[in-house]
């Protein structure tokens, strides 16, 4: 098993370019094919009761709704998550060029192309607004692409300041998947309530459960600025356009729960499209600079 590998390799790499981009781009049609006709078959075992027990559960609620309603809702999930996979081998198949702008162009029609399927289905795991929906995953790629690139930036130059960069993007891709500041917030709650603190400063206990969550944050923020002052001016311009788009990223998320919180803009699904929709623009130009920075890395 071991001695195949390489032949495979090896006859892959004598294929032409062509070819190979013709090959990824059938195999991803023929499994957009698959999933579908499997989907549907799924979903109609499903509707008529005849799956098991715990998928039969899924649809209890479906007196009166024809199984149309949800082959459709099938069909768009499926399709929203080979669009993806286009968007990821769009940029497998560019993965020897460092431009910045070809890198963010990618990410920004994927952005582009889930609007579109958010404004024509109705499936809510095509809907950006919507937690772990198919676009929301295309924005945690994007973090962990920037948390890899900076990682790898880290192993060739020994600057620790992308080490501290890279740790940013994993906590970013913590915060969006699993709520890390919100799920936080309810486990120091109950610490928050024994001392009392919360009624000193009269908010909420786990909103300041919430705040104290986020020292880690602090504390990394310390420690990129100490190993900024010590890097090369290269590290230096690379952590300014980071910084930038961080503040970016988080200057447009308080003010937009700050104009929701305060009533002016309803209703309130609309403000969150905007705001995640801002969201998967920004962390796509964090993971076009960063890829473009490994690369450049790799290549000079």
């Amino acid at each position: 098993m071991v001695e195949s590998r390489p032949g495979t390799a090896m006859v892959w790499r004598r294929v032409p370019r062509r070819w190979q981009v013709v090959a990824l781009f059938a195999c991803i049609v023929a499994s957009w094919g698959l999933f579908t006709l499997a989907g549907r078959a799924l979903v109609r075992l499903i509707y008529e009761g005849r799956a098991p027990a715990f998928l039969n559960g899924l649809m209890t609620r479906n007196e009166g709704q024809p199984v149309s309603d949800f082959y459709r809702l099938t069909d768009a999930t499926v399709f929203g998550m080979h669009f993806l996979l286009v968007i990821l081998a769009l940029i497998w198949l560019t993965r020897g060029r460092r431009s910045p702008w070809l890198w963010f162009g990618i990410f920004l029609a994927g952005v582009v192309g889930f609007v579109l399927l958010d404004l024509a289905t109705d499936s809510v795991y095509l809907k950006i607004w919507h937690e772990h929906s198919v676009p929301e995953w295309l924005g945690y790629a994007t973090e962990l692409i920037f948390a890899w690139a900076m990682y790898g930036v880290f192993k060739r130059r020994g600057e620790r300041l992308y080490l501290c960069l890279s740790l940013l993007g994993v906590m970013l891709f913590l915060d969006d998947s699993l709520q890390y500041h919100e799920m936080m917030g309810r486990v120091l709650a109950p610490i928050v309530e024994l001392t009392g603190l919360h009624r000193v400063l009269e908010v909420e206990s786990h909103y300041l459960g919430e705040i104290l969550s986020l020292v880690p944050y602090g504390i990394l923020a310390l420690l990129g600025s100490w190993f900024y002052l010590r890097a090369g001016a290269q590290p230096r311009r690379d952590a300014r356009v980071v910084a930038a788009l961080i503040v970016l990223l988080f200057a447009f998320g308080v003010i937009l729960d700050f104009v929701s919180h305060i009533g002016l803009w309803t209703p309130p699904f609309q403000l969150a499209w905007i705001e995640d929709s801002a969201e998967m623009v920004i962390e796509s130009g964090l993971a076009a600079f960063g890829a473009s920075v490994l690369w450049r890395e790799s290549w000079d």
